[in-house]
């Protein structure tokens, strides 16, 4: 988000003024963000505010540092002793606070996270973190606190780096202007170029970012060059020009507008779509404060007073609707999300007229006030970091609350990750053929799916030790467990889906060499993958192949220990064995949907959910464990639970099965 100086810069003996239009058009920005995050279905596309953030911070920084080359005053530490007091000061105060609420409330896995975050955002490279965090297990996003400051991090590394490259440039002003064109086509084409094969890169990658504040960067060079060599004939600032002018704001309002109703964040952003936004603001700033979009909306005292507080606002309001929406176990009410963003906006209020305003406007104190800010910021960040190589501090919660707290479990050793069960398109398939496959025991099974799948293996790694049974662990995140569609391919680029078919094909190609006695399939069951999961029954069964499908597992609304931490929160004990509470009832569904297609092809079916469940609810914790909990998060079952079903499943199904074969020989 944009947190530039004030919007106005001075070149020569030529003055552009204050200018309330750009802070108006940060309140667009602001506002416009604020809806999405609290209501996205009323403006979905209301996150490209951040895009105006990025060119109206370019064209401001760009034009402060031209104004100090032309003057010959211009100073790196004075620039950076700006940009830090101005700053540091309200990200120090939501950077705090956001600790201080985590310890008292928040469990050891999602403080650790927090003081992850922290950190990031206090070295200003939360755009990084968060980028390396993306992934199959990867929280969502609205259980991060901080993940607003990625577009911070952008902003802090194009102020770390343009600097210099301007300094170095000025001298050249023909280098200077092409060094801004070139620069901005060849991240624009970054961008291009890796949206579709890395969209979440692409997303949080500077490289791919900074084109928008290079944007503003031409408009402020531009703008310099005409207030040197031909005042005021520039960008529509002449009144001659003054219809061009009234063009150019409506057209840049427009844009902005189209955006915020046709721009999705489902779709892989920013791209061609991210034009909309950045030439939008362009526009509106190129054009001038004169024109009637600029001067009786943009500058209206209220969108101007919006505009002042923009940058405090977007600090405050990620972290309490987050923070808001976790203590509860329901969707928050309209009140309630009301209730937060009037919060989110009084802080702001506060923090610009109490703490940024005297930081950053009174003379006096400026070098120390600048070494303190850089102190505390490493301070907290150092804090942030403790707090996540300390596995979030779970000894602030006591007995076994603890546990709960700080819930994890080895998914690399226990699930076989990267070995026997695929992450993505990144990892060799070459793994599965090497530790995945066991084939010395008589009887032998291989287990086929997804994340889930990998989830049950535990069980079945122990029932090879019980009885004279090979299980292979063929396991693919997202899509394992059935036959590839070769079709859905055709035409289409998306690298997960020829990822997920290659996958299956290798798998199923291995099931083939082994020829099991059975092929058990468990995975996260959709209706909408159940027509290709008949195919895949009726396929094996060509094969001569025996079929088995372990059903699914319950689904709570939110990571089950959130839901027992809430719990203990409220009444000061543990939840019943069997919880009826925060579970989804669409699992039934899906039960009753598979049950009908095993019996339509005579395969069996194994009821996870009957096994863990009863008429009381669901079990949160696994009998005859030391309070081992059945899920990690809202449906991947724990290693133990994945004992707990396989040891149904091997009585109900596998000994029976052996048994038999007993009797035969």
């Amino acid at each position: 988000m944009s947190n530039s100086t004030s919007p106005h810069f001075k070149l020569g003996s030529n003055v552009l003024t204050y200018r309330q239009d750009i802070d108006g058009l940060r309140a667009i920005a602001i506002l416009s963000v604020l809806i999405f995050h609290t209501f996205p279905k009323l403006l979905p596309g209301g996150f490209i505010g951040v895009d105006i953030f990025f060119v109206i911070s370019g064209f401001l920084i760009t034009g402060v540092i031209l104004q100090g080359l032309h003057t010959q005053d211009f100073s790196f530490s004075d620039f950076y002793g700006r940009r830090i007091r101005r700053i540091f000061p309200a990200l120090l105060l939501v950077l705090l606070t956001s600790y201080a609420y985590g310890w008292f409330h928040l469990m050891a896995e999602e403080f650790a996270q927090l003081g992850k975050h922290i950190a990031g955002g206090a070295g200003f490279i939360s755009n990084f973190v968060l980028w390396n965090e993306s992934g199959y297990f990867d929280k969502n996003a609205a259980l991060k606190p901080l993940l607003n400051l990625w577009s911070l991090g952008i902003e802090e590394q194009y102020y770390i780096f343009w600097p210099f490259l301007l300094w170095g440039f000025y001298g050249w002003k023909a280098s200077l202007k092409w060094l801004i064109i070139v620069l901005c086509i060849v991240s624009f084409g970054f961008n291009l170029a890796q949206l579709h094969q890395d969209p979440v890169a692409t997303f949080y990658s500077p490289l791919t970012r900074v084109w928008e504040l290079l944007i503003g960067s031409f408009l402020a060079y531009q703008q310099s060059q005409s207030l040197l060599k031909r005042p005021l004939r520039i960008f529509a600032t002449s009144i001659t020009s003054q219809g061009l002018a009234q063009v150019m704001s409506g057209v840049g309002l427009t844009l902005i507008l189209v955006g915020f109703w046709t721009i999705r964040a489902s779709r892989p952003f920013p791209g061609w779509w991210g034009l909309l936004p950045t030439l939008g603001a362009f526009l509106l700033i190129a054009a001038g404060p004169h024109t009637i979009v600029n001067r009786l909306f943009l500058a209206n005292p209220l969108m101007v007073g919006i505009g002042k507080i923009s940058y405090p606002l977007y600090l405050w309001h990620w972290p309490i609707l987050v923070f808001g929406a976790m203590r509860l176990s329901e969707p928050p009410s309209l009140i309630y999300q009301l209730a937060c963003v009037a919060l989110a906006v009084l802080l702001a209020t506060m923090t610009y007229f109490l703490v940024e305003k005297p930081i950053r406007f009174k003379a006096a104190h400026r070098r120390l006030k600048t070494v303190g800010l850089v102190v505390l910021m490493s301070l907290i960040g150092y804090v942030g970091y403790n707090c996540f190589i300390r596995d979030g501090i779970a000894y602030r919660h006591k007995d076994f609350i603890q546990q709960v707290s700080g819930y994890q479990f080895d998914k690399v050793k226990e699930q076989r990750q990267h070995e026997c069960f695929i992450m993505d398109q990144s990892e060799s398939l070459s793994h599965f053929a090497t530790s995945c496959l066991h084939t010395d025991q008589p009887t032998k099974i291989v287990l086929w799916g997804d994340s889930h799948g990998g989830s049950i293996y535990p069980g079945f790694a122990e029932l090879e030790k019980q009885l004279p049974v090979s299980v292979s662990q063929l396991t693919i995140a997202g899509c394992g467990g059935l036959i590839p569609n070769r079709h859905r391919e055709e035409g289409n680029t998306d690298p997960v889906i020829k990822f997920c078919n290659d996958a299956n094909a290798f798998a199923l190609e291995q099931v083939l060499k082994i020829h099991p006695q059975f092929v058990v399939i468990h995975k996260s069951w959709q209706m909408e993958m159940l027509p290709e999961f008949k195919k895949t029954i009726q396929f094996l069964q060509e094969k001569n192949l025996r079929v088995i499908v372990i059903g699914p597992t319950p689904v709570w609304t939110e990571d089950l220990p959130r839901i027992i931490y809430k719990y203990w929160k409220t009444h000061h004990e543990l939840p019943p064995t069997y919880f009826d509470q925060s579970l989804n009832p669409d699992v039934m569904q899906i039960e009753n949907a598979l049950k009908k297609i095993a019996e339509q092809y005579r395969i069996t079916y194994y009821s996870a959910y009957q096994r863990l469940c009863s008429t009381e609810g669901c079990l949160v914790m696994i009998p005859q464990t030391d309070h081992a909990l059945t899920t990690m998060d809202e449906d991947h079952i724990t290693p133990a639970a994945g004992r707990y079903i396989v040891q149904g499943f091997t009585e109900s199904v596998i000994q029976p099965y052996l048994n038999q074969l007993g009797k035969r020989n």
